[in-house]
């Protein structure tokens, strides 16, 4: 079956059509598209060669079609068989509340979003026992349902240069082995262009002050961008913990605001363009907007809702903060929680442990 992945419908049915009559493949497409409709064409080829060859071990010959109930029984059967192999892989597909990563706290932090209804974006963590083979990457670009993706990592031990990540790459052996980095897992996400997010937000809650401050940039930056350093955001509100809406849900009554002057604007684009120079990354002005343009009342609201949930749901004795990003798509994804003893760990390792935050 090496050639499976390469056989269109058409040159399916001249190959078998001895066996498998073209009049008679209402049967066969009935059957697939009414279990899932979004199922991709290696699936469905998959089921065809199945079927194939079960109609010539039962003898089917011509004008005498498979059975449909027989026809589901093989097409449930395939689609076991691509999963479980999932499942065999070793591979960690994510998110899934089968795992815990507490002394991760990327990874854990990014799953006790998932799990409060925030929405991430599906992941694959390859350990360092891995073993990275074609079908274990065909079997990430079909979870991913690209043959890109956006690569994380997760230090194992103290590092005080950490790797900048969230580059996008193709799925291909030598790309991931090229990025692989001593003393880190490889951490795999779905593929976003960070040059062409709409927005970077950092939602950092004060526990002691009981407030929340929204942080923003805009297009063609990133919110790495804030939790670096390079630069202060071009948008910030303080709202009050816990969030007040008002009678009239006039919460602006109750934020304060502050925006980023066009002149430091200009100055940052000059300074988000150098960056991404040093870094091999090719750009101009043309990634950026003209000028900053605000939060819409509509994702201020939409964040506040989610800022909710996080605020109900996660017990932490410190201060923490929370990044997303608005894609290009409109739609908005939490990428971690980050703490003071999180990046103390990153940097100088166990000694400094305390208390498990979450």
């Amino acid at each position: 079956m090496g050639d499976l992945f390469i056989k269109t419908e058409n040159e399916f049915y001249a190959q078998n059509s001895y066996i498998y009559p073209k009049k008679h493949k209402i049967y066969l497409f009935y059957n697939l598209f009414s279990l899932n409709i979004s199922v991709d064409s290696s699936i469905q080829l998959y089921d065809m060669e199945v079927l194939w060859l079960f109609s010539s071990f039962f003898g089917c010959r011509k004008n005498k079609p498979i059975p449909f109930c027989f026809m589901t029984y093989l097409t449930f059967y395939s689609y076991m068989v691509y999963f479980l192999y999932m499942e065999a892989s070793g591979l960690k597909y994510l998110p899934s509340d089968k795992y815990k990563f507490r002394e991760y706290e990327k990874l854990n932090t990014y799953q006790i979003l998932s799990s409060i209804g925030c929405p991430v974006l599906k992941s694959v963590l390859i350990e360092n026992n891995d073993i990275l083979t074609p079908c274990v990457i065909d079997s990430i670009s079909k979870y991913f349902t690209s043959k890109y993706c956006t690569i994380r990592y997760q230090y194992t031990r103290p590092n005080s240069k950490p790797v900048r990540g969230g580059n996008k790459i193709i799925l291909l052996y030598d790309a991931l082995i090229r990025n692989k980095v001593p003393d880190t897992l490889l951490w795999l996400l779905e593929p976003v262009n960070r040059l062409t997010n709409i927005y970077g937000i950092n939602l950092y809650f004060n526990r002691k002050n009981e407030t929340l401050l929204l942080e923003c940039v805009g297009r063609g930056f990133d919110t790495s961008n804030l939790n670096r350093g390079d630069m202060n955001p071009h948008q910030s509100i303080l709202f009050q913990l816990p969030l007040e809406y008002g009678y009239y849900s006039e919460w602006w009554k109750f934020a304060k605001f502050k925006f980023i002057s066009k002149s430091q604007f200009e100055e940052y684009k000059c300074t988000r363009l150098k960056k991404l120079h040093d870094v091999g990354i090719k750009a101009d002005e043309g990634i950026f907007d003209s000028f900053y343009k605000p939060l819409s009342s509509y994702w201020i609201e939409k964040i506040m809702e989610y800022s909710i949930k996080i605020y109900d749901h996660l017990v932490c004795e410190r201060d923490f903060v929370v990044s997303c990003s608005i894609l290009e798509n409109n739609k908005i994804i939490f990428w971690d929680i980050a703490t003071p003893k999180g990046k103390i760990k990153t940097f100088l390792g166990d000694e400094y442990n305390g208390k498990q935050l979450f």
